[in-house]
């Protein structure tokens, strides 16, 4: 036997001891099996029938039939010692065992696990493994997109302005501030875009006349929008209208008169934010123009020169979704 072989039944000896104590309590069937091995004792410690039921609590099942019926198994007591004998055929195996204090319980435990041993390899008492059950594959569902909210229909832009106007076409140069609320519909690339806005007095010198205007507009018209990530990017064409009221106010008599301007007016507008970010800010630049300028004249020198018929503008404010 290797070394590999005595090792394994060593361990399988002190499993076998363990086992057999711990069912030492326990009352097995005493062998009745007609193929079981012979056992013949001499002396009475320990007992053919003690160390029967011993072997019955280590076969697998308590089936006496697993043991080879050929096989001729002696027990002799020694007094202080005892001897187990396993023969079969012609191989023979002996061991002895020391015990003073002849507990014949004991000495039957160790009796039947050299017995089971040296007759049945330890191999055999394995149980063989439980086959895992089948694993069955659960159909999975497609994962299904989520589904994205739709872009809001409504947009609203609340705006402060700079308003100036170059000295070009025989018009004064003047600047103002102002604001404006700019509301655009739809969620599409091409929207509607509707703006009302408002500028303060704006002072301007024509020659020796010196004078003021106030502004009011309202533009209809379309934009296109481009998204960049986070950037939205928009360009807008409207017709406008704006009312102006202008008045002299280094003059004898004062006049103060109110003309209305048609024109166009193009604009683009940044917007910084995700597409649905409920408040961003953005910023914007435009250029309004109006073809068909007034005259500024005064008494008693006559017209000094036109309105402006060029604005250029900056605007920044915060917009919302409705």
């Amino acid at each position: 036997m290797s070394a590999q072989l005595r090792w394994s039944a060593s361990l399988a000896h002190v499993f076998l001891l363990m086992w057999a104590s711990a069912a030492a309590g326990q009352t097995p069937p005493a062998a009745s099996a007609a193929s079981a091995p012979r056992l013949r004792a001499v002396g009475s410690c320990p007992s053919s029938e003690g160390v029967w039921a011993s072997i019955a609590t280590l076969v697998p099942g308590g089936a006496l039939d697993a043991l080879p019926g050929a096989a001729t198994i002696d027990l002799a007591d020694l007094g202080d010692n005892y001897r187990v004998t396993v023969t079969q055929g012609e191989d023979a195996r002996e061991r002895i065992y020391r015990d003073a204090a002849r507990d014949c319980g004991q000495r039957a435990r160790f009796a039947a696990v050299f017995i089971v041993l040296t007759l049945m390899p330890p191999e055999l008492m394995v149980a063989p493994p439980l086959r895992p059950p089948p694993i069955v594959s659960t159909p999975v569902a497609p994962a299904v997109p989520p589904v994205e909210a739709p872009l809001p229909r409504f947009r609203l832009e609340l705006g402060a302005f700079w308003d100036a106007a170059p000295a070009v076409f025989s018009a004064p140069s003047m600047a103002s501030p102002g604001g404006e609320l700019r509301l655009a519909l739809g969620r599409r690339r091409l929207r509607v875009v509707v703006g009302v806005g408002a500028q303060t007095r704006a002072r301007f010198m024509l020659g020796e006349l010196e004078a003021r205007e106030e502004r009011a507009s309202l533009d209809v018209g379309l934009r296109a929008a481009r998204a960049f990530g986070r950037l939205e990017l928009d360009g807008e064409v409207s017709v406008v209208s704006a009312v102006f009221r202008a008045q002299g106010t280094n003059t004898a008599g004062p006049e103060r008169q109110t003309r209305l301007d048609l024109g166009g007016r193009a604009g683009l507008v940044l917007r910084l934010g995700a597409p649905r970010t409920r408040l961003a800010p953005f910023v914007g630049v435009h250029a309004t123009f109006f073809p068909s300028p007034y005259d500024i004249a005064a008494r008693p020198q006559g017209v000094l020169g036109h309105t402006p018929s060029l604005w250029l503008g900056a605007t920044v404010g915060v917009c919302t979704f409705m």
